[in-house]
């Protein structure tokens, strides 16, 4: 148990570094330009790809990871979503989502991500990680060519992650 709970803990802060260098990079410091640029929904468009990792808070050394890609219409609506989601000890599967967001002229917004599989163990842990409706505080960086999001839900799972546009 202590040696699981040692390599739970090592893929995690590995993953957590990882995190933390790539958003430094992908917000490093915008050109004068972008000052005058607005954000809204609008700066959301085109097909973005995505990667999503975090734990369960109960204590639990389960750690998720997500990746995958969507299409943004540019007017609030997110299609054509598919992911591959491992999570450990449990396994892995795949599946498709949809979803909407919402920008507001800071950057800042909300994204739900409305998660789906035909997978007949997908999600299937009612302690963690059910498949469904997530939440996510979404920051726009580089005139929405990346995105930071944070699970902002009420769910257990504490999800992090960037998607970059494609």
């Amino acid at each position: 148990m202590k040696h699981t709970l040692i390599t739970a803990s090592m893929l995690l802060l590995t993953c957590l570094t990882s995190a933390v260098s790539l958003t430094q990079r992908l917000f490093a410091q915008e050109p004068d330009s972008a000052a005058s640029f607005t954000y809204s929904d609008s700066a959301v468009i085109g097909t973005y790809s995505l990667m999503l990792y975090g734990n369960e808070s109960s204590g639990q050394t389960d750690v998720a990871q997500f990746i995958g890609s969507f299409k943004a219409d540019g007017k609030g609506k997110i299609t054509a979503g598919t992911f591959h989601q491992y999570w450990w000890p449990k396994g892995s599967c795949t599946g498709t989502f949809t979803g909407t967001y919402s920008m507001g002229t800071n950057a800042a917004g909300i994204v739900t991500l409305n998660l789906s599989s035909t997978e007949k163990d997908c999600g299937a842990d009612p302690q963690w990680h059910e498949l469904g409706e997530f939440q996510f505080r979404i920051q726009l960086g580089q005139q929405g060519q990346t995105m930071l999001l944070v699970e902002s839900d009420s769910s257990t799972a504490h999800l992090i992650g960037t998607a970059v546009k494609q």
